[in-house]
């Protein structure tokens, strides 16, 4: 009688550590699951925020073109005037 008391309690332990031990290795999976979803908002908002970024200096770059294209302009027409004084 005594042994089967123990035979029962000892199972009864090996189905809690097996339990223990499903849910520790499940919870590690969820936790690793939201850090990688972490991690992947961040890169995007990286992405997002380089794009910006991206643009505001193709803008910048095109308004750059046109200003030293107007200033190649005045300095053709100053040196036709100064041409045409000689």
């Amino acid at each position: 009688m005594i042994k089967s008391g123990i035979l029962i309690a000892l199972a009864g332990m090996a189905f809690s550590l097996i339990f223990l031990a499903i849910l520790l290795s499940n919870w590690s999976k969820i936790r690793q699951t939201k850090i990688a979803k972490d991690e992947s908002e961040r890169y995007e908002k990286l992405a997002t925020e380089a794009m910006e970024v991206q643009r505001e200096i193709l803008q910048k770059q095109k308004q750059l073109a046109k200003d030293l294209a107007e200033m190649k302009e005045r300095l053709a027409s100053i040196e036709k005037i100064l041409k045409e004084v000689e």
